[in-house]
């Protein structure tokens, strides 16, 4: 006998097994799971492992007609297995992987009268279900195991009372027994669907073990016996039959008929490619890549199915089996309507929340959903709609999700009045709280999911309308929006938390919006973080720090703390005028307590002020503060003024100090030095006037003159002696200056009477010194210097200056009109020698030459 050995991992690579017999027989049944056994006609029996050797079931002298392969496969050994033979009898098998000794264990534990036709077992979770299949009944045994491993089949198939008979009349051609698993389960879980081939159809049923309650009970449920399409001739009867996960696959003598085992109709024949001679033996099902396949005598075909589930979804729809409908359809469009009927049947039968979630997932349109879930007397199940709604959205529906979300904040607050008016009516207590809190939670976690899509401002609305301040609190700290958590606590007078919420921030304008009520407050702890926040800009926190002055007494013994902010950004290079004129300003405004850092401020910009030293000016003297007023009019070059004041003051030593300031004009400090002794001298403080004179070099009669007419000299005899011994000096010296002058008056006469004589004498071979001439062929000039020139040489030099160009060519066009003008020519060109004069010097950078050979 000749066995094809095909891995389907390497179908290409293929193993050919010869099984040796005593008698000549033929392979009558191939049943495989990790190892091939053999049955032949001889009555003999095989096992075929991985590696292609056969070896004989010597104990087990009967043909097997069906086996029960174990769940749990073991590295050693396979086993328990439970093996069927044609005289109705039922073995348990272990077979050895290792030992010598194939047959590990053999036991036969029932004795039947008809040929098995059909064998099978499971265990979940200590029940054991055995299921064995004749020609024409179906037992089903059930029992429990002791052990992983001791299943305890003996017993179990002898206890009659574990045992349910199902009998169906007929003889089929072939009966045949699967137990289906769908492919999305393990191989360990129970089967899902029994199938038992009969002469009166498919016999099938869900197996389940739910609704045992007494020994014998079965374990199927949903039984039904499916009869055979009708194919009209008898050649066509079935030979073999397996399941799907939706359909039937019905094996006839020419054909391969699919049954849709859902609603029993018929879907599909396929005709076989059969030869003449050839003929359908069986139809087998890999359990483990569930694929099916029909051997012949001749060939092996592969049944390959693809989209089965296509319009299933269908099928459970119109049975109302929603929930595998949903779970089955693919399309988002057959899914939206499969939610779509399942949730009007729930809404029939008044379960408005299991299809209030439904309505989420069809495709109705949010007003038709919410219009009908608005007729129901509660909105809980509005709610849950929306909420479903909700989550199913894409972040990029940001309309919808805010219309949704606010109109789910809305319900929810109003579910929260509606408690509360209850408590209001005296409702138990407990019970209220336990629901308030319920839909507080509810509120809550809805805000934490959404609380980045939704719309801020309306959501504040509603929780203010609602009168919801902890929940607008909390929605604040969640979107992190930091001025409405300041507001909120600025409206419960909670300053420091507001405080430490804008200290945490490197928003500025948070704290230029609420730095004027915290000031008024808090100021200390304000002014604190003021100075600690180093981005701020000053002169956009004055409107904070006025409200501070105008609400601090003037008369407050604590220390401004304004000040103290404003004195530490100056030091630290503020030098914003703005700035610096408020703080002058609260300087001011404080009196006398601020006086010495006042004049401080004021000393140390004495020489480049940033403040405005005429507003300083006027706000002092709106405060009569003198002695700022005296300064800061020094400060302007208006020492006249700074005089007046310190003098209106009485403050001499101020003004003298003033009067030694200036250096550069002298006259007006004679003058101020002056108003200085007047003003002793209105004080009658006659000696301290005279010693002015020497103070601001004053002459004794300037300070004389403001003495009244009757007054007592005794005092001031000294005085007027050193004055009048000075002046008597003064006259001497003027008198041997004027006798100087006269001298050199005498001199300068002669001189001049002199030069009327003078004269030069003149070689007769002198040459111009500009031509190069002999000088005496025409007009010519001498000069002092010895340089002699032509006129006309000397003129034409002259023209080639701009200034002294144009005069002579003024003199040279008005000599026809008037003959003086020749004379008044010779003069101007003769008036300094154009070799040495300023006229050289102004042409130092002409080129002296521009022969070649000299430059």
């Amino acid at each position: 006998m000749r066995i094809l050995w095909i891995d389907l991992d390497k179908p290409n690579s293929i193993v050919d097994i010869y099984i040796k017999t005593k008698d000549i027989c033929q392979i009558e049944s191939l049943f495989f799971q990790d190892v091939l056994i053999v049955s032949t006609t001889a009555d003999e029996n095989y096992v075929i492992s991985t590696d292609g050797k056969p070896r004989l079931l010597s104990r087990i002298k009967e043909r097997i007609t069906a086996i029960a392969w174990p769940v749990e496969l073991k590295r050693s050994s396979i086993g328990p297995i439970l093996v069927g033979t044609i005289t109705g009898s039922i073995f348990e098998l272990e077979l050895s992987l290792t030992d010598k000794k194939l047959e590990k264990a053999l036991d036969k534990i029932y004795s039947g009268d008809e040929p098995i036709t059909g064998l099978s077992y499971f265990s979940v979770l200590q029940r054991v279900c055995v299921y064995v299949a004749t020609n024409n009944r179906l037992y089903q045994f059930v029992g429990h195991r002791i052990s992983a491993n001791d299943y305890q089949f003996a017993q179990l198939l002898k206890d009659e009372t574990n045992a349910d008979c199902q009998e169906m009349m007929g003889a089929p051609l072939h009966s045949e027994l699967i137990l289906y698993r769908k492919f999305s389960k393990k191989h360990t879980d129970s089967p899902e669907l029994l199938v038992w081939l009969t002469a009166a159809g498919i016999y099938c049923g869900n197996v389940t073990l739910n609704s045992l309650k007494h020994p014998g009970d079965s374990t199927l449920d949903g039984i039904q016996l499916q009869p055979y399409p009708t194919i009209g001739d008898i050649e066509y009867a079935p030979i073999s039959c397996k399941a799907t996960d939706f359909h039937y696959i019905i094996l006839t003598q020419k054909k391969c008929i699919v049954m849709n085992r859902l609603n029993n109709s018929f879907i599909h024949d396929l005709l076989l490619p059969l030869n003449v001679d050839e003929t359908p033996i069986e139809l087998a099902m890999d359990i483990n890549r569930k694929t099916y396949w029909v051997a012949t005598n001749q060939s092996l075909f592969e049944i390959i199915i693809t989209n089965e589930d296509r319009d299933i979804w269908r099928i459970y729809l119109n049975k109302k089996q929603y929930k595998d409908a949903y779970e089955i359809a693919k399309v988002p469009e057959d899914k939206q309507l499969v939610a779509k009927h399942h949730a009007d049947y729930e809404f029939t039968q008044k379960n408005y929340s299991f299809a209030a979630e439904l309505y989420a997932r069809s495709s109705l349109s949010l007003e038709e959903v919410s219009l009908k879930l608005l007729s129901l007397d509660s909105t809980k199940a509005l709610q849950l709609f929306l909420n479903r709604k909700i989550s199913s959205l894409k972040p990029g529906d940001i309309s919808q999700t805010i219309l949704i979300g606010t109109w789910l904040v809305e319900l929810i607050l109003a579910d929260l009045d509606t408690e509360e008016d209850r408590e209001a009516q005296g409702t138990s207590v407990v019970n209220l709280l336990e629901n308030k809190q319920i839909i507080m939670d509810k509120l809550q976690s809805f805000l934490k999911t959404y609380h980045a899509r939704l719309n801020a401002q309306a959501i504040y609305s509603l929780l203010k309308q609602h009168g919801r301040e902890d929940q607008q609190l909390f929605f604040a700290e969640l979107i992190k929006d930091s001025d409405c958590i300041c507001l909120i606590h600025l409206k419960n007078g909670s300053w420091s938390k507001a405080l430490d919420i804008i200290g945490k921030q490197t928003n500025a304008a948070l704290y230029y919006k609420h730095s004027p009520l915290l000031i008024q407050h808090i100021p200390h702890d304000t002014i604190t973080l003021w100075i600690r926040s180093h981005f701020l800009n000053p002169r956009l926190l004055l409107p904070a720090m006025i409200h501070y002055a105008n609400k601090r007494h003037k008369h407050s013994t604590d220390e401004n703390e304004v000040i103290k902010y404003l004195e530490y950004v100056i030091s630290n290079g503020n030098d914003d005028r703005v700035i610096h004129n408020y703080l002058l300003q609260i300087y001011v405004n404080e009196g006398e307590s601020y006086f010495d850092r006042f004049m401080k401020f004021i000393s140390d910009q004495h020489d480049h002020p940033i403040f405005d030293v005429q507003y300083a000016l006027r706000i002092c003297l709106q405060e009569n503060m003198m002695v700022p007023c005296v300064k800061l009019y020094s400060m302007l070059n208006m020492e006249e003024e700074a005089i007046m004041l310190a003098l209106k003051n009485d403050d001499i030593e101020l003004a003298k100090i003033i009067v030694s300031k200036i250096d550069e004009d002298l006259d007006l400090k004679q003058k101020l030095w002056l108003q200085i002794a007047k003003h002793v001298v209105e004080k009658k403080d006659f000696q301290n006037a005279l010693s002015f004179c020497k103070e601001g070099d004053l002459k004794i009669e300037q300070v004389l003159q403001f003495f009244p007419d009757f007054v007592l000299i005794d005092n001031l005899k000294k005085d007027l002696c050193q004055a009048l011994v000075q002046y008597n000096d003064q006259l001497t010296k003027l008198t041997m200056e004027l006798d100087e002058s006269a001298r050199n008056s005498e001199l300068i006469q002669m001189d001049i009477k002199n030069i009327k004589t003078k004269y030069a004498i003149v070689p007769i071979m002198k040459k111009c010194d500009l031509c190069n001439r002999p000088l005496m062929t025409r007009q010519f000039h001498v000069f002092p210097c010895h340089h002699a020139f032509h006129s006309d040489c000397l003129s034409d030099v002259l023209l080639k200056d701009l200034a002294k160009g144009t005069r002579i060519k003024y003199y040279q066009s008005n000599m026809a009109k008037n003959p003086a003008m020749k004379d008044s020519l010779e003069q101007f060109i003769a008036e300094e020698c154009v070799l040495c004069g300023d006229l050289l010097i102004k042409n130092i950078d002409v080129v002296l030459t521009t022969d070649p050979d000299l430059l």
